[in-house]
């Protein structure tokens, strides 16, 4: 399992962080799916303030042949320093964004595992391990829109999580 550290928002005083990346396989050997997961910062307090809209995965990885990159419809990039071929694709993801504050009340009848239940679960991109057969490494990270509910004019920002480098050699 790999970790990174999350990006940092500075605006208007405010400090905000966008969760990091967890990447896990999902399997036993070679060519293992992975599955991405992105916490659901969105329903949390501190982000009732921002309409959210367009949440993107990006993913670049390095391949031995273009022919790859055109099997997923990715972009090829070259390294000019050491002609590397990268295939680099995104992914537009759905969020669910709840009208009310993110908290229920909790009544002494709930149980535990009810509270739990409804507890929002991260969003799950899972990735077909066939896609990195011959990869070294792939790296992940996500962007979302984001513009301050009263601002009186629409400036919408985009935000860059921090890049987790999974190092498809060593981790699975």
């Amino acid at each position: 399992m790999a970790f990174i550290n999350g990006s940092k928002i500075e605006k208007n005083s405010v400090k905000m962080y966008l969760p990091n990346l967890i990447a896990v396989a999902s399997g036993v050997g070679k060519n293992e799916d992975i599955i991405v997961k992105i916490e659901s910062f969105w329903n949390e307090l501190e982000w009732k303030d921002y309409e959210l809209s367009n949440l993107t995965v990006f993913y670049k990885f390095d391949v031995n042949d273009s022919v790859m990159c055109d099997e997923i419809g990715g972009t090829i990039l070259t390294s000019p320093s050491n002609s590397t071929i990268y295939c680099f694709n995104n992914l537009t993801i759905e969020i669910d964004l709840d009208d009310d504050d993110g908290f229920k009340d909790i009544n002494n009848d709930d149980s535990i595992d009810d509270i739990y239940d409804e507890l929002p679960s991260p969003a799950e991109i899972e990735f077909g391990g066939d896609i990195f057969v011959n990869s070294n490494f792939v790296e992940f990270w996500y962007t979302i829109n984001m513009k301050h509910k009263s601002q009186p004019f629409s400036i919408k920002n985009t935000v860059k999580s921090s890049i987790l480098k999974y190092d498809l050699k060593n981790d699975i």
